[in-house]
């Protein structure tokens, strides 16, 4: 069975044994009385309730991901026109090219390409009186740097929210085999109550094997 199959079938269980007055009487006879069968039924609880709180986190990572790429996006643009621009200015002045980085590709990976970014904007002021020339102007080399702080801001929230969706999968998956574990002992327990009738482990659902 699937998680959601396990989680389902496990709260049937439950619920069906606690309904069941002959069921649960002779299950306590065996050590799992209505006190017991009200803590597996808060596994299931727990199970449900950490699973809908990992998909909220979950979501929230997509979202962050999808703002981080849609800032760096404009910010890459931006960028990219800055460039061209700034190396059809700058075509005869070698110290400038190095200074701004001109020289090569941009680069993919996230870090390499923000030093990059940042080596252009931080060393542009000198050579703006040229670029102001080919279209370049003051409002766009601010956006472009605040488009830059963006980017590292939603790049650090898509980290967070990341940890986050790991830390919500992980404590749904312990609280998933604890119900596991817990189902496991019910059952034991059920085959021992009965073991001359067999039909009431069929109406607890214990015909189907715990995946």
């Amino acid at each position: 069975m699937n998680q959601n199959e396990r989680i389902g079938w496990s709260k049937t269980v439950i619920d069906t044994a606690l309904n069941n007055t002959e069921i649960q009487k002779q299950l306590t006879k065996f050590g799992m009385n209505k006190e017991e069968l009200l803590i597996g039924q808060s596994h299931v609880d727990e199970v449900i309730r950490l699973g809908a709180m990992q998909r909220k986190e979950k979501g929230e990572r997509f979202d962050a991901t999808d703002e981080l790429n849609a800032i760096r996006t404009q910010a890459k643009e931006l960028y990219t026109k800055h460039i061209a621009d700034a190396r059809h200015a700058l075509r005869n002045e070698r110290g400038q090219w190095e200074a701004l980085g001109l020289e090569g590709r941009r680069k993919d990976e996230f870090f390499a390409w923000l030093a990059q970014a940042e080596t252009f904007y931080g060393n542009i002021d000198p050579v703006m009186p040229t670029l102001k020339k080919y279209n370049v102007t003051e409002a766009e080399v601010t956006e472009a740097r605040n488009l830059l702080v963006k980017v590292v801001d939603a790049y650090q929230n898509r980290n967070r929210e990341a940890s986050e969706a790991k830390v919500a999968t992980r404590l749904r998956n312990e609280a998933l085999q604890s119900l596991d574990n817990w189902m496991k002992r019910l059952k034991q327990t059920a085959e021992l109550a009965f073991a001359d009738e067999p039909e009431h482990l069929e109406t607890l659902g214990f015909t189907t094997k715990v995946a």
